[in-house]
């Protein structure tokens, strides 16, 4: 029986040593999760009148800027969900979903006008970061930018076929990508809205690929000059750490509104 016993409290022993390490597993991803608080983003900007249709070189232009900068500074390098730039009415929207680091993805909106010219001057991605612009005054430089043909900041020759082409199949993969049956409805009932049909979707494929070059670089300077002058809103869904982030990156005092 002392043997029995003996074997019973070895037994007992060895299960409590076997889980201690995973409750300790356990408590620290615990730790981590709740650490980790996230934010959702979207800074909207005027493009041009209220309502009005955008050219396709803005389109695609916004497809750049979505696929090469916003994507991967703010979800890959930076570890949000999601970043996105939209376009419709007259109106360009910057966005992110669940956001570890908001007041970074702001001045990341910000350098987008940056990225823009780079790109459509022909740079391959455009400065790594959304690199700051150079400094006015510089030789053979009036504001920052060098002297070149008109469609073609920086004096490059311009956006290349293959970069337009990369640019359109995004911007068109935007309209035609399958979706989920729980969103099937409200796409339908913003298509019906929007007055979205079959002529519609049409004449923007035409409009995408009506756009060039030197209609592309015009498109940026529009974009950079309408980031130059700040949002015309900007909405924060965080936490109150988060809201003190974005508000300390010149933005000014933030309405806030605290849903329990």
């Amino acid at each position: 029986m002392i043997r029995n016993n003996k074997r019973i409290e070895d037994s007992g022993q060895h299960q409590q040593q076997q889980q201690q390490p995973q409750q300790q597993q356990q408590q620290q991803q615990v730790r981590v999760w709740r650490a980790l608080q996230v934010s959702d983003m979207a800074c909207v900007l005027p493009l041009g009148p209220p309502g009005s249709a955008l050219p396709g070189s803005l389109l695609l232009l916004q497809s750049a800027v979505d696929l090469l900068h916003l994507l991967k500074q703010i979800r890959e390098v930076r570890g949000a969900y999601g970043a996105w730039a939209r376009t419709q009415d007259g109106l360009l929207a910057l966005m992110t979903y669940r956001d570890p680091k908001p007041g970074q993805s702001l001045e990341t909106f910000r350098t987008s006008g940056v990225f823009a010219q780079a790109w459509a001057s022909g740079a391959a991605e455009g400065p790594p970061g959304g690199a700051p612009e150079a400094p006015a005054g510089a030789p053979g430089v009036a504001g920052g930018a060098s002297e070149g043909p008109p469609g073609a900041p920086g004096g490059a020759p311009g956006v290349s076929e293959e970069q337009l082409l990369g640019a359109l199949l995004n911007a068109v993969a935007l309209m035609d990508k399958p979706v989920g049956l729980e969103a099937r409805g409200p796409r339908a009932l913003r298509q019906l809205l929007d007055g979205e049909g079959p002529p519609h979707r049409r004449a923007h494929r035409a409009q995408l690929l009506a756009a060039g070059a030197p209609e592309v670089a015009a498109a940026a300077a529009l974009l950079s000059k309408a980031l130059q002058g700040g949002p015309q809103s900007l909405v924060l869904v965080g936490p109150p750490e988060a809201a003190s982030e974005v508000a300390s990156h010149g933005v000014g005092d933030l309405a806030r509104i605290r849903v329990e």
